[in-house]
């Protein structure tokens, strides 16, 4: 198993959380990747933590190269003119190193295009050679599923919201269990678009599986 922590500039970020969800995840640093995608290595740098890789076009930092070299292992340099963000070339840069487990923080909330590429990029990436995908912030927490990635499951406080967005024209063969409101009256059911949004999770452990498409698990966060 090899995992990486991804970690952007968005205004999502918050120390305090990022530290909990490093524990939680059982972050170990030199054997875990740490990934900074341009403004995030700000954020390493406040974890006091040096970056494997940095991954940017520079446009959102104001280091000096040698702070920046100093502050990472490794740079991957980008064009500012691209048709792809930073982060989406971040991610690649973790598939193409047998990367298995991803986790992301600092990428959502902000700019709402950045948000919605970063959604879009981790439900195409969560197909290809990753075994979790999952996205943190102060908005929500972000899981993705696929057919390689086709279960999801937690331990949940009873009355805790939770979302199911399909990502591709439908998701098939979902099964959720440990909520309030089932999906219909089959076992399996199939999802398109918003039709999962807003259930509320039971004490206890709560599943989501499926068979076919691409699909987010979302918790929103809450007061």
């Amino acid at each position: 198993m090899v995992r990486a922590f991804l970690i952007g500039a968005s205004p999502s970020v918050d120390l305090q959380q990022l530290k909990r969800g490093f524990r939680l995840a059982k972050f170990v640093s030199g054997r875990d990747l740490l990934i900074a995608v341009d403004g995030g290595l700000e954020t390493c740098l406040r974890l006091g933590l040096r970056a494997d890789w940095w991954v940017g076009d520079a446009d959102s930092w104001v280091f000096s190269r040698s702070e920046l070299l100093e502050s990472a292992q490794a740079v991957v340099d980008l064009p500012r003119n691209k048709d792809r963000s930073d982060f989406y070339f971040a991610v690649q840069s973790a598939l193409w190193r047998k990367v298995t487990h991803l986790y992301a923080f600092g990428v959502t909330g902000g700019r709402a295009d950045h948000h919605l590429a970063v959604l879009q990029d981790l439900a195409h990436f969560s197909g290809k050679g990753f075994l979790h995908v999952s996205a943190h912030g102060t908005d929500g927490d972000y899981f993705f599923l696929s057919e390689r990635i086709s279960q999801w499951k937690q331990l949940m406080k009873a009355g805790r919201l939770i979302s199911l967005f399909a990502l591709s024209e439908s998701v098939t063969g979902v099964t959720v269990r440990g909520v309030r409101f089932p999906l219909g009256l089959r076992t399996k059911a199939t999802l398109k678009g918003s039709s999962g949004l807003s259930n509320e999770a039971k004490a206890g452990t709560c599943l989501v599986s499926l068979k076919k498409g691409r699909l987010l698990v979302l918790l929103p966060a809450t007061e």
